[in-house]
């Protein structure tokens, strides 16, 4: 996974049929193989590599910058760029001290709802040049409106 810096204006990334939203900095994660066209052609820059998890282990994001926490004997710092990985058992215990699960891709077509689609009814609005009083509007609506009945 790569995370990515969007462009002014950008509300996230859609690859395929995947949407990733971006995060509170305003920073995507993708998979390695869409990174290249997203700084290639859709203006990204790249940040950093997500390290990938062994089985049982969860990669987190430190929030407050470098630190380190310990589970056990066994103890666990972010590398150069955040991120941290440790047991997913101790997932629920960090979230509340300063780490984050980096931006998950939210996948279209699963459980999203549906966007109202309203049936409108067509108005025929009539042209009105630049200039023109306000009375020879009212007249050319009036015109327009018993033309239609």
């Amino acid at each position: 996974m790569k995370k990515l810096k969007a462009p002014i204006g950008a509300d996230g990334a859609n690859i395929g049929t995947r949407l990733y939203p971006l995060d509170a900095d305003g920073n995507i994660t993708v998979p390695d193989d869409a990174a290249q066209t997203l700084v290639g052609v859709g203006g990204f820059q790249l940040i950093a590599d997500i390290p990938g998890a062994p089985e049982g282990h969860t990669v987190l994001l430190s929030t407050n910058g470098p630190q380190s926490c310990s589970h056990g004997s066994d103890s666990f710092s972010t590398d150069e760029n955040g991120y941290v990985t440790v047991p997913t058992s101790m997932v629920g215990a960090l979230l509340s001290h300063g780490f984050a699960v980096p931006t998950p891709a939210i996948i279209e077509g699963a459980e999203q709802p549906e966007p109202a689609q309203a049936d409108a009814e067509a108005v025929d609005i009539p042209q009105i040049p630049f200039g023109t009083q306000l009375e020879a509007v009212q007249t050319s609506v009036e015109t327009s409106n018993s033309v239609a009945e």
